[in-house]
């Protein structure tokens, strides 16, 4: 008598791991018990931002003191946006130091002199990912006590942020994460649009004194903003890029390789179902470039009007939606001749 599988063998670990990982939230990995934070009206809002301890050597500001084994107060990182059938947005592998299958594409069109549109399509976006007290929204005491994730623009936040409180107080700029001795950030969000998008934008930071400071062991609390980026292996991204299968295993390969020399194989097929020639054709060709992707379309507005509501040939690439837009070339093309 076959003796029945039992799927749990061997497994247990593994479940248990995964339930300590928490849950996915698009491209961030969210441990448990942690939430992620989202401003959702207009208004001002009152944060701690603290450190966390670096693990990732390859850390993008690394440069700037954020080595491994140092305590640092975000974690930039990159994506790439409407990737594979899904249009998902995906973590840009560059941001954590490894080749990244979508920047090689579009380095190649580059190259090539491929389609403008679609290499802006594939332009990342920077972002940076914080972890966060929400002590007061408006006047209100925040009902959320604990540490919480905050991913957001770097154009959006970040800049702005530096911008204005370094002119504010440069001394202060230079310690506020600290748990014992930095300040709260009080962020002033404003309704804005893009087209039909509505969105919050930051538009002042200010620094307020903290009424108490953090013992230092709140550090032990803060998530590892480094395991928090959901990143795909480069096979994984690559299968997801040009929407192919799930990459095989080599057991599967090696009975795959089997198969074919046992029948008259028939004719292969590469990226996107495309038909490949055999090695042993009389005719060999040479290997056709990977087929283009699909750029979304946008309604353009009137000439010489940016369809974002944005200044046309001034602002841009200050937007993400920049990235997306059908009049990037007239609009910086625009901002060339203004200049001269």
């Amino acid at each position: 008598m076959t003796k029945r599988k039992m799927g749990f063998r061997g497994k247990m670990k593994n479940e248990i791991d995964k339930r300590k990982r928490g849950s996915s939230y698009g491209y961030l990995l969210v441990p448990k018990g942690v939430n992620v934070f989202q401003p959702e009206k207009s208004g001002s809002i009152e944060m701690d931002i603290l450190p966390y301890l670096v693990t990732d050597k390859n850390h993008p500001n690394r440069d700037l003191g954020a080595e491994e084994g140092v305590y640092y107060y975000r974690r930039p990182f990159k994506v790439h946006r409407d990737i594979g059938a899904g249009r998902d947005a995906v973590i840009c592998l560059a941001s954590v130091g490894k080749k990244c299958p979508v920047c090689e594409y579009r380095n190649k069109l580059r190259k090539e002199e491929g389609d403008e549109n679609e290499i802006k399509a594939l332009r990342p976006s920077d972002r940076n990912l914080y972890a966060v007290v929400v002590k007061k929204i408006g006047k209100r005491v925040s009902d959320e006590d604990g540490i919480q994730l905050y991913d957001s623009s770097d154009y959006l936040f970040q800049e702005v942020m530096e911008t204005q409180l370094v002119a504010l107080d440069e001394e202060k700029w230079e310690t506020f994460p600290d748990p014992e001795e930095g300040s709260t950030i009080r962020v002033v969000y404003a309704d804005d649009s893009i087209g039909s998008n509505k969105f919050l934008k930051p538009t002042r930071f200010d620094y307020v004194d903290r009424d108490e400071q953090y013992e230092e062991s709140i550090l032990d609390e803060v998530p590892n903003l480094d395991e928090c980026l959901n990143t795909l292996s480069y096979e994984e991204l690559k299968a997801k890029f040009y929407e192919m299968d799930e990459p095989e295993t080599e057991e599967e390969e090696e009975e795959e390789e089997e198969e074919e020399e046992e029948e008259e194989p028939a004719p292969r097929r590469g990226l996107r179902g495309k038909k490949v020639k055999d090695e042993d054709e009389e005719d060999e060709e040479e290997e056709k470039p990977a087929p283009k992707r699909r750029v979304r379309s946008r309604k353009t507005s009137d000439e010489n009007e940016c369809p974002y509501g944005h200044t046309f040939g001034k602002d841009n690439d200050r937007f993400d939606d920049c990235d997306d837009c059908e009049l990037w070339n007239e609009c910086i093309e625009n901002k060339k001749q203004t200049r001269r």
